[in-house]
């Protein structure tokens, strides 16, 4: 299943950040290689689809980010 949000916080240094999802739900972890294409770097405000997959201690990851 797709989701829908906004990049909340971005650390292009480190390359990671933050997913707020539309509507209700934990905000979710997003590396760099997520996005299955990478044209322009990520900026916090973009808006994004995503599928969610969980780490290890049950938090949310953002996966084929687009």
């Amino acid at each position: 299943m797709r989701y829908q949000g906004k990049i909340k916080v971005w650390r292009d240094e480190k390359g990671f950040g933050f997913i707020l999802p539309n509507g209700d739900g934990a905000e979710a972890f997003l590396h760099i290689s997520a996005f299955a294409k990478r044209g322009k770097r990520p900026e916090v405000g973009d808006l994004v689809t995503f599928e969610l997959s969980m780490t290890e201690p049950n938090r949310p990851k953002a996966t084929n980010v687009r």
